[in-house]
């Protein structure tokens, strides 16, 4: 009676086992797609401001041959060309927060407080990271705004995998059931 207990409880622990490797493979796929966002965002941030504004120029004239239809630049266009550096920073740690909510919040059986939280935190000391590393570059700096328009990009992204996740549950619970 005792051996089959612990053949039992030996056999949750194994596939108990299995799924932690699934989930550690899982994370260290994602941890390694924030190290890859990360150094782009303060690949970005290094440049000076002429070879910034130069990158910014060429990608415009790339997304203005996109964004033009038939009828010209619609006013969507015309808005995300105006304000492409702003535009590009919110996507990018829109991103950065979509990446760290996978990390914390849809790696755990449940979605806490604790890993919304983990995942604001971080993404918001990126932003300030981030506009704190052009301080020190020759005809950069660092404005508060951009910082506020990162971490709304971090948290839009986070929001995002909230969705995701509810959605996925739903989902299977329907199949489940």
């Amino acid at each position: 009676m005792l051996k089959y207990e612990v053949t039992d409880r030996r056999k949750k622990h194994m596939e108990n086992s299995a799924i932690g490797k699934k989930t550690r493979i899982k994370r260290y796929i994602v941890f390694s797609v924030i190290v890859f966002t990360i150094t782009f965002i303060f690949y970005n941030s290094l440049q000076t401001a002429e070879r910034s504004m130069n990158l910014s120029y060429q990608f415009e004239i790339f997304l203005n041959t996109i964004l033009r239809g038939k009828n010209g630049l619609s006013r969507f266009g015309a808005f995300i060309l105006s304000n492409i550096r702003k535009v590009a920073h919110f996507l990018e740690f829109q991103l950065l927060g979509f990446e760290f909510g996978l990390f914390f919040i849809t790696l755990g059986k449940r979605i806490r407080l604790q890993e919304l939280w983990n995942a604001f935190s971080i993404s918001a000391a990126a932003a300030v990271a981030d506009e704190t590393i052009q301080l020190v570059i020759m005809g950069r700096s660092a404005e508060v705004g951009d910082i506020l328009l990162d971490t709304g990009g971090a948290v839009t992204g986070i929001i995002l995998v909230l969705i995701l996740s509810w959605i996925v549950h739903g989902v299977k619970k329907r199949k489940a059931g």
